[in-house]
């Protein structure tokens, strides 16, 4: 077996279908899902787990106990489905919501840009963050 195969391979997808995963990741850049924005952290909560539905992922939105936050989701995949077959179980953990309000975001021109081959990101440090 060639290790440098899947590797080759992997590239070769993700090279054929990087427009699209770069407008997925502008189309969730783009929601303001600040922390106290409950709508836009639902927002991209749906999205996310409409992108995680066709691999077999059933969505579960959990009400935060305090109403000014959006939900929490909660994705699981049985492992015995059809779309899991023999793959070995995973566990991903993250989180939703983001630093900035909008207007904060507006006024330091925080916004989803392709620089040369990067993706910049803002070089503050958002408060309470060691730099």
């Amino acid at each position: 077996m060639n290790p440098v195969a899947p590797h080759s391979e992997l590239h070769n997808f993700l090279q054929r279908n990087m427009s699209a995963y770069l407008g997925l990741l502008h189309q969730m850049i783009v929601m303001n899902s600040f922390t106290l924005n409950p709508t836009g952290v639902n927002s991209l909560g749906r999205l996310t787990a409409d992108l995680f539905a066709p691999l077999g992922f059933e969505a579960e939105f959990v009400p935060s106990p305090d109403f000014r936050y959006g939900h929490h989701l909660m994705l699981t995949r049985m492992a015995g489905s059809k779309a899991v077959g023999s793959a070995p179980v995973i566990g991903l953990i993250s989180h939703l919501d983001t630093v900035f309000p909008a207007a904060e975001e507006q006024a330091n021109d925080f916004k989803f840009r392709i620089e040369g081959d990067s993706i910049p990101t803002c070089s503050r440090a958002s408060p309470g963050a060691s730099s």
